[in-house]
């Protein structure tokens, strides 16, 4: 469980650290001009999914900002976080596994690596 000291007193933080297992999608291929289905490399993709002052937010470690979450878990135990250029995840508290999903960008920007894919992953509570 992680604390912080706040005016005097222990404050709890909620929140769940998220790892991925498997990534899979497309990579466009430059030379013949076709999509090829690919697997992703996400041993080192961590997240944090954690309620703050303004909501929930998901974000990779390391980093200042993420992802906003739409409102609180729903009664199904799901919440949806979206993210820049159509990142959507969608985190289940009582299964404790997530899905990233990750698709727009790459018909829109023409930048290396940008790709559409899908990860799994899962979650434990802080």
């Amino acid at each position: 469980m992680l604390c912080g000291f706040s005016g005097g007193a222990f404050a709890q933080s909620e929140g769940y650290v998220c790892i991925a297992e498997k990534a899979v999608g497309f990579k466009f291929d430059n030379s013949s001009r076709k999509w090829a289905s690919a697997n992703f490399d996400v041993s080192s993709s961590r997240y944090l999914l954690s309620k703050g002052a303004s909501g929930w937010e998901w974000k990779s470690f390391g980093e200042k900002s993420g992802s906003d979450c739409s409102g609180n878990f729903t009664e199904f135990n799901v919440i949806r976080c979206e993210g820049i250029f159509d990142q959507v995840v969608v985190m289940n508290r009582e299964t404790l596994r997530y899905q990233l999903i990750y698709g727009i960008a790459s018909t829109i920007r023409n930048t290396k690596g940008d790709t559409p894919f899908i990860e799994v992953g899962t979650c434990a509570k802080m």
